[in-house]
């Protein structure tokens, strides 16, 4: 099951279905693979950011990502304190095993900035 952490996200994931429907039916997909798999939810936590959120965001970090793919649409965050470091994993696989992005960066990554949560973040550009 897929939920959102705000309802501005459920409006953002909305307007991703035509920004990147690529990415909506990859997050559809590990949806139900984490449901299959481990009977758990999925939460989104980030999909679409400011300039000004990245820079906060990443504010206590020694590495500053300013051309973030949360700006344009080709990254989601998924919440990860839900899952165990063994289904992580799995699901990271998952990902990464399935999906390609052309540029070589993995689809996905399991991490964590500095002053922040750790999270699962996915990209798939368009």
């Amino acid at each position: 099951m897929l939920k959102f952490k705000t309802p501005a996200q459920r409006e953002q994931w909305v307007a991703m279905g035509t920004k990147n429907p690529a990415l909506v039916d990859l997050v559809i997909d590990v949806s139900e693979y984490i449901t299959l798999m481990f009977g758990k939810e999925t939460v989104l936590t980030s999909i679409l950011r400011t300039p000004e959120e990245q820079a906060a965001l990443y504010a206590a970090s020694p590495t500053k990502v300013v051309n973030s793919p949360h700006l344009t649409y080709e990254a989601v965050d998924l919440r990860s304190s839900l899952y165990t470091p063994e289904e992580i994993a799995s699901i990271c696989a998952y990902l990464n095993l399935t999906y390609r992005n052309a540029n070589g960066k993995k689809v996905a990554i399991f991490h964590k900035i500095p002053g922040n949560v750790d999270h699962m973040h996915i990209q798939l550009y368009r």
